[in-house]
């Protein structure tokens, strides 16, 4: 099951929001994909004092986490899409970019395609690369993994495996 949903951060939670939104959202994260947003820009019709809606998004996001949310998985997904992304603007030279996200049995698929000028074996491989590094770091510290294709002229293809419970979860049901 895919979930994508979200608050707007437009002042204190009470516990409606929590029984209606929060405790739901918090349950349904194990019954598969579930991203969960602070739609500050949406707030922005309701709460006009810009320290104020910084305030209340931080408020938000620490009741979720207060709640139960996984974090850990959901920022490490996104972080590894925003490298590839910057990576492409930075480096390949592409005119278009394709991404697919899935579900496949018990594991997250990510995939991101571009037309640029396709990864070198050395640009891989290169221990100075931060930014790959980072990527694979945060696939394998939640038992993922990550592939990263070049092919010279025609793009690089990075494709992204992680599972969508971590071990220990399991464990502790």
């Amino acid at each position: 099951m895919r979930i994508l949903s979200g608050v707007q951060p437009s002042g204190l939670l009470h516990i409606g929001n929590y029984f209606g939104m929060m405790k739901p959202a918090i349950a349904l994260q194990a019954e598969g994909e579930a991203l969960y947003f602070i739609a500050d820009y949406h707030a922005l019709t309701s709460v006009r004092d810009p320290d104020a809606l910084r305030e209340n998004c931080r408020r938000v996001a620490l009741d979720f986490l207060a709640c139960g949310l996984d974090p850990e998985r959901a920022t490490a997904v996104f972080r590894i899409f925003q490298e590839t992304l910057t990576n492409i603007i930075r480096h390949a030279q592409a005119t278009q970019v394709n991404v697919h996200l899935s579900e496949e049995g018990d594991k997250l698929i990510l995939e991101v395609q571009d037309n640029g000028r396709g990864l070198t074996g050395r640009e891989r491989s290169d221990t100075r690369s931060l930014g790959l590094l980072g990527m694979r770091e945060r696939a394998t510290m939640l038992d993922g993994e990550i592939n990263i294709i070049g092919r010279q002229g025609k793009g690089t293809t990075v494709g992204v495996r992680i599972p969508l419970h971590h071990p220990a979860q399991d464990a502790r049901k």
